[in-house]
């Protein structure tokens, strides 16, 4: 068996990419799979580049159809159906209060400069084609990088089952601390609070599942990987110092619930159960 490691800076972040096969060839056919599926994500979901399939769609105004690519019809509708399960605790519409708190550019919208963007959610997916019902821009950022990561994952299991028949292999996909494994033998992932030099706080074994962590805009003594989260329902910016680490069996799972257990700071919310998964850090102190 190979076992190969490759690391790019993508999603924002810098994501490590480890397969083990049969065959050097194979594991590093199926890194560049994986890369390839991370960097598809990218230009069709980026809040950035106004040519991605999310800048279309934000620019485009309430009760126009926008067809995009199935991945990104594909987010939405989760996206949407967890906002509703978790009333709002989870919102994708959220890119106007991020944008507002200058946590994001303003798009390059058409939208007429007379007519302010407003908060308000609100969007149906039919098939690949989606229509706003209100204005709003959307920002896939709390969902998007788990949703890359099992796509990645995905591609590896594909490229060995094609080449040798079977999935036999091991994988690791880790994108800035939202990972997936796939493959028979587990692996242990230490669980560190937003602090540079905080001790680890938890350590879980994670066997063909998804890990995602998230934590509010840093403070004083926090590490920079941290963000600013809002909650959308009322606009405000999450408190400095909250971590979530959730676990699931998919990474887009796991990375939107980390938001909804930050948002309600409520490690058992019941959209966890609901998803066969559960938080195994929260941090709800400035520490």
């Amino acid at each position: 068996m190979s076992l190969l490691r490759r690391a790019k800076p993508l999603l924002g972040t810098l994501v490590e990419v480890s397969v083990e096969c049969e065959g050097e060839g194979l594991a590093r056919a199926a890194i560049d799979a994986a890369f390839g599926q991370i960097a598809t994500i990218q230009r069709l979901m980026s809040f950035h580049d106004p040519e991605s399939d999310l800048s279309r769609l934000n620019r485009a105004p309430a009760g126009v159809a926008v067809m995009v690519d199935p991945m990104v019809a594909e987010v939405l509708r989760f996206a949407a159906r967890l906002a509703r399960e978790s009333e709002g605790a989870f919102d994708c519409s959220v890119g106007s209060t991020l944008v507002a708190l200058e946590a994001l550019p303003a798009p390059n919208s058409d939208r007429p400069v007379d007519r302010p963007a407003e908060t308000t959610s609100g969007y149906c997916v039919k098939g690949s084609v989606v229509v706003k019902s209100q204005p709003c821009w959307i920002d896939l950022g709390g969902i998007a990088k788990g949703y890359a990561v099992d796509r990645a994952i995905e591609a590896i299991r594909q490229i060995v089952m094609a080449k040798r028949g079977s999935d036999d292999a091991q994988a690791v996909v880790n994108a800035g601390g939202d990972l997936r494994h796939f493959g028979p033998k587990p692996i242990a992932v230490g669980i560190r609070a937003p602090a540079a030099s905080a001790p680890l706080t938890a350590k879980v074994k994670l066997a063909n599942a998804a890990l995602a962590s998230s934590a509010t805009a840093p403070g004083e003594g926090f590490s920079s990987h941290a963000g600013l989260l809002v909650d959308e329902r009322s606009g405000t910016r999450l408190a400095a110092g909250l971590a979530a680490s959730v676990m699931a069996p998919t990474c887009m799972v796991a990375d939107a619930l980390t938001k909804v257990v930050l948002v309600t700071r409520n490690p058992d919310h019941r959209c966890l159960s609901r998803h066969d998964a559960r938080c195994v850090h929260a941090q709800f102190d400035a520490r």
